[in-house]
């Protein structure tokens, strides 16, 4: 089976892009299908470039606005993940500058925190923490 030429294969992509935005499904289901059509029909940079022509076009405009919408939710989510990560690194670091390696309940109690704002909150307290204790990372 020959998948046909390119130009083909990306307009294929556009109007199955423009079923899922057009269609009657709530904005999380289309979400869903919208992510399923990039995970399987990937695009390289210049497939990218030809495809953001294609949906430049009048009759895609639905889908050049809603494919902004959910790469810029993917990129916002992965950025959080980014500098939550580095928040906790950074703090796992400190603490062990500061107190010596960490015990395996405070590294696990900081790998389950998910928020960035929590892990200010312990970075802002650990240059005058006297002990773990202190900071509510260690049982008494």
């Amino acid at each position: 089976m020959r998948r046909g030429r390119s130009s083909d294969a990306l307009e294929l992509r556009a109007r199955m892009l423009k079923r899922v935005v057009e269609s009657e499904l709530d904005e999380a289901r289309q979400y869903l299908l919208g992510n399923v059509i990039e995970t399987y029909f990937r695009l390289g940079r210049r497939q990218r470039e030809q495809f953001i022509r294609v949906v430049a076009r009048k009759e895609y405009a639905k889908v050049h606005e809603t494919e902004l919408t959910w790469g810029d939710e993917l990129l916002l989510k992965g950025r959080q993940e980014g500098v939550v990560q580095g928040k906790r690194e950074t703090l796992k670091r400190l603490l062990t500058a500061k107190f010596g390696p960490l015990p395996k309940d405070t590294e696990a109690l900081l790998d389950a925190v998910q928020s960035a704002e929590k892990l200010d909150q312990y970075l802002d307290r650990v240059l005058v923490a006297e002990s773990l204790e202190e900071l509510g990372l260690e049982e008494k």
